[in-house]
């Protein structure tokens, strides 16, 4: 019943309205009091058509998108569930899980890495099969190294003039890398236009070009 009710509407309760003149104090209170009264470790829960709706509103309207943000939302609620073993953080980690192992926007797939650091890649559950456990390990190898702001693996290549060179060796300020194939028809078609671009803007702004065959 708690979960399917509305926030209150805030002039029923704060003393002086005008202190939620904004729209922003207007939005931190509904999203400060918008789970008030639910207990997150009462197994009921999941026994009702409301909990996925509740929270999918919660994060999609609430919460700022970002890794960050939405992180420290889930955790507070994954510790809110009680037991590790028990049914409410079953399914509530692996649908964050599933939410953010391939998210709409990009750079939110980070959200999966601090999940999985926190709750699964040093526990071991009873509810967790070992088809799941191997996967959600296989999408955190996939991903870990392929976060944005981290360093991308380093590439150790051989040029044309059959020398080394490494991705961490190019110094500049942007390095654009590229993959690409002769016989790939889009490679054709774009790499001119890339080229075009480099020599009559990127050059003289110092940006280089990693181009990986």
């Amino acid at each position: 019943f708690k979960l399917s009710q509305p926030v209150e509407t805030y002039f029923n309760i704060v003393e002086n309205p005008r202190a939620l003149q904004t729209k922003n104090d207007s939005l931190l209170y509904v999203k400060n009091n918008y789970f008030k009264g639910v207990d997150f470790s009462d197994q009921r829960l999941l026994r009702n058509p409301f909990l996925e709706n509740k929270i999918s509103v919660y994060f999609n309207s609430l919460v700022v998108q970002s890794s960050e943000e939405i992180t420290k939302e889930i955790f507070n609620i994954l510790d809110k569930t009680g037991s590790k073993e028990g049914e409410l953080f079953s399914y509530l980690s692996l649908y964050f899980i599933n939410k953010y192992t391939a998210p709409k926007i990009m750079g939110l797939d980070r959200v999966f890495i601090n999940i999985y650091n926190k709750y699964f890649k040093n526990n071991e559950y009873s509810w967790l099969t070992t088809q799941q456990k191997l996967s959600l390990r296989d999408s955190y190898i996939d991903l870990k190294d392929n976060q944005i702001g981290n360093f991308s693996p380093n590439l150790f290549m051989t040029t044309l003039e059959e020398k080394r060179i490494d991705l961490y060796d190019v110094k500049a300020p942007y390095i654009v890398l590229i993959f690409w194939d002769p016989s790939c028809g889009h490679c054709t078609t774009e790499l001119p236009k890339t080229k075009k671009t480099y020599d009559e803007l990127w050059k003289d702004k110092g940006i280089k070009v990693f181009a990986v065959n």
